[in-house]
C-alpha cells in the first residue's frame, strides 16, 4: 500500500484517507500533525485501509470475454463488466452493471436507445420529405425492420438502434415514402432514390448484415 501525504490548507481536526489508485491511498492531513502521529495513525486503521482498497479494485471495470461485444451506431463496442445496476455508454465500452442479466439488460438500454433516435430521425425526414406518420411505434419483428399500414402507423425494429446511422435515415425514408406510394412501384423508388441517392448499397448491407442483428436477443 502506498500512501500520499497532502496537507491540508483548513484548520483540519483529523485525518482524511481517499483511494486513488490500485494500492494508492491519499491522506489529507492537517498542519499541526507531525510525520510521528500520522504513522500511528495508520497503523491502527491498517485494516480499514486495506478494506477500502479492497472494496476500489472490486469496484473497478473488468471485461468480459473479447467475444462479448455489440454493435451500436454500427461501430463494434465491448461490453465492460461494472458494479451496480446500471448500463451505460463510455469510453471504455458499454458498461453493464454486475447485478443485471446481462442479455435483458441489453435488450433494454438498446430499446432505450432506439427509442431515442427513431423519433430524431423521423423528424428530420418527415420535414424534409412533407410526409408525417399519423402515429410510430417500437417493433420487434423477427423479419422486418419497418413497416407503414394504410392508416398512415409506421413502426421501426428497435434492434435499428445496433445499425449505422445511413441504414436508420434510409428505413424511415423507406417507410414515410410508403404514405405517398404503398406498394414497391417505380413512383415509390424514384421518391426513396432522391432522398437516399445510394440506397442500393445500403439494401445490399441490410441483405448481408441485417438478418443477424434482427435475430439478436430473441
Amino acid at each position: 500500500m502506498k500512501i500520499i501525504k497532502k496537507r491540508s490548507p483548513r484548520r483540519n481536526r483529523g485525518v482524511a484517507f481517499k483511494v486513488v489508485g490500485s494500492g494508492v491511498v491519499e491522506a489529507r492531513i492537517p498542519q499541526w500533525l507531525d510525520d510521528r502521529a500520522f504513522d500511528e495513525i495508520v497503523a491502527n486503521m491498517s485494516s480499514r485501509l486495506q478494506a477500502l482498497l479492497a472494496r476500489y479494485e472490486s469496484q473497478q471495470v473488468r471485461p468480459w470475454p473479447r467475444d462479448h461485444t455489440i454493435l451500436i451506431g454500427g461501430n463494434l463496442v465491448s461490453c465492460i463488466q461494472t458494479i451496480g445496476s446500471s448500463v451505460r455508454l463510455t469510453e471504455h465500452g458499454l458498461e453493464i452493471g454486475g447485478k443485471l442479466q446481462r442479455d435483458e439488460a441489453l435488450r433494454r438500454w438498446l430499446m432505450a436507445r432506439a427509442g431515442k433516435i427513431i423519433p430524431e430521425r423521423l423528424g428530420v425526414w418527415s420535414e424534409r420529405m412533407n410526409l408525417y406518420p399519423s402515429s410510430w411505434r417500437l417493433s420487434n419483428a423477427r423479419y422486418l425492420w419497418g413497416s407503414c399500414t394504410t392508416r398512415g402507423r409506421v413502426s421501426f425494429n428497435w434492434r435499428l438502434a445496433m445499425a449505422p446511422q445511413e441504414v436508420v435515415d434510409y428505413l424511415v425514408i423507406h417507410e414515410l415514402a410508403h404514405l405517398r406510394y404503398p406498394n414497391h412501384q417505380q413512383q415509390f423508388w424514384s421518391l426513396v432514390a432522391s432522398y437516399a441517392p445510394d440506397y442500393r448499397r445500403i439494401e445490399a448491407w441490410l441483405k448481408e448484415e441485417g438478418h443477424a442483428l434482427l435475430a439478436s436477443f430473441h
